[in-house]
């Protein structure tokens, strides 16, 4: 209600006042400045103030306050009149005392003023006491800027005990930052921080009719984090004055020792049906990490362990979250050791091995090894691999992919040939449908047996060493 010029510190005194003046389901109409007094009194400089039950003009003095209350049933009448030093207000009450209000800038607000309380009296036409010039009868449209609306909304929504000082320089911000209709819903002030990355800062964090914000400004720079409401996953708010928030593509961030504690679950309360709205219909959002996790446990092979727990191979299913793109995804997991291909000799013992995970996406084969010290990843994507072939054995089976440049990988100690046999048909898939072009598999159903077999015998100790290595390579070549 307060006019666009208004500053915030104009009558910020008895603004404080009316708390303690108002009831409780009492509310504002309208509101004048300008130099008040009783029918020959001296005049002094006082707010005006009309309720939906009364006219109250109020001045704040250091000694004392000084307060008329008039309901309206106890005006007889109102009129008021606009010249050139500003608009003045007189009102009669049904004791015949008479008060005054002049100086009201602008002039128009003492017109404003009048036929707000009219309504409330009896059916008595508002008196002019001058001609009003003709422009001046048309409807008076009172434009309020943007600044003076989110000042007003600031002052509706700020906790009690926030001082004029609190979060200034983030409320100065805010014109910046919202859209013209942007209307503030809540505020609250607390320690902020991305809890993915650690770091905290005092920040003001702004619920609004369209997202949240979360708002810090120094002497060198401004920061500045929001959530859309349909990018936002999960928000919760405790008793201890905490709310905790996760975003598709931003990661988690909590708002700690926020004060009152209850307005932490004020500000979780306000947006919550705005976030019900904004997601109703759509999918619920998904990031990058919680994808894989869940592609990951669909095809992890029976025996691995349940890696919601995150047993075994944990830390290469968390390197996948920084070497997958955004859009690809798994199709295929197998485990065991993997290296360059150096033959079958002394496997176990073979320190050139890694012990991972090999990956099959749609787009590529990933062989990873997340160790204490170190990583190990070898990349092939489907246009550079020639071939592939599995061997078996009566307890693990093995795996060799070969790429262009005479470059191969062989993983083996793999727990079953099921495991094998899955992989390799799903990289095939992708080198039969043309996507590595101009490649061919050379390994057919009858070689493939074939080696399947010299295994199993090498397996028994039907084969030594020697005869299986030339066998497979026979088959290899063939």
């Amino acid at each position: 209600l307060a006019p666009s010029d208004w500053g915030v510190k104009k009558h910020a005194n008895e603004r404080g006042m009316l708390s303690g003046l108002l009831e409780a389901d009492e509310h504002l109409t309208c509101l004048v400045s300008g130099e008040f007094g009783s029918d020959g009194s001296l005049p002094h400089t006082n707010l005006g103030v009309a309720t939906d039950r009364r006219l109250i003009f109020l001045r704040k003095k250091k000694d004392s306050d000084e307060v008329v209350s008039l309901p309206y049933y106890t005006i007889d009448s109102i009129s008021f009149k606009m010249g050139w030093m500003g608009g003045d207000v007189k009102i009669t009450s049904r004791n015949k005392r008479g008060y005054h209000m002049g100086s009201i800038q602008p002039k128009e607000r003492a017109k404003l003023f009048a036929e707000t309380a009219q309504p409330h009296l009896t059916a008595v036409p508002v008196a002019v006491e001058e001609p009003v010039p003709a422009a001046t009868d048309a409807p008076i449209s009172i434009e309020v800027s943007k600044e003076s609306r989110i000042n007003q909304e600031w002052d509706n929504l700020a906790p009690i005990d926030w001082d004029i000082k609190k979060h200034a320089n983030e409320r100065g911000m805010l014109p910046g930052l919202l859209a013209d209709d942007e209307i503030m819903e809540c505020l609250v002030s607390g320690s902020f921080k991305n809890t993915d990355w650690g770091g905290s800062n005092t920040n003001l964090g702004v619920a609004t009719n369209r997202r949240v914000v979360f708002l810090r400004k120094t002497r060198r720079s401004s920061e500045v984090m929001e959530f859309p409401f349909d990018a936002i996953s999960h928000i919760s708010s405790n008793t201890d004055g905490d709310i905790e928030v996760s975003a598709q593509g931003k990661g988690r961030f909590a708002m700690q020792g926020i004060r009152p504690k209850e307005q932490a679950q004020a500000f979780v309360v306000a947006i919550q049906p705005r976030i019900a709205v904004a997601q109703e219909g759509k999918p619920p959002p998904e990031s990058k990490e919680d994808r894989i996790d869940r592609e990951w446990n669909d095809l992890v092979p029976e025996g691995w362990g349940n890696f919601k727990n995150k047993v075994m191979l944990s830390g290469e299913r968390s390197m996948l979250y920084r070497l997958l793109e955004e859009d690809e995804h798994l199709e295929c997991l197998v485990g065991g050791k993997f290296g360059p291909d150096l033959g079958r000799s002394h496997i176990a013992r073979d320190k050139s091995l890694h012990s991972g995970v090999g990956v099959a996406t749609d787009r590529r084969v990933l062989f990873v090894d997340s160790g204490i010290a170190s990583a190990e990843v070898a990349e092939m994507p489907y246009t550079s691999i020639e071939a592939i072939s599995y061997s078996s054995g009566i307890s693990l089976a093995g795996l060799k992919i070969s790429a262009r440049g005479s470059t191969s990988i062989q993983m083996e100690m793999i727990r079953s040939m099921g495991e094998a046999k899955v992989f390799a048909d799903a990289v095939r898939k992708h080198l039969n449908t043309g996507q590595a072009a101009g490649t061919t598999v050379v390994q057919t159903a009858s070689a493939m047996d074939e080696l399947e077999k010299a295994a199993a015998l090498y397996e028994r100790g039907l084969l030594t060493q020697e005869e299986f290595a030339a066998k497979k390579a026979q088959l290899l070549n063939s």
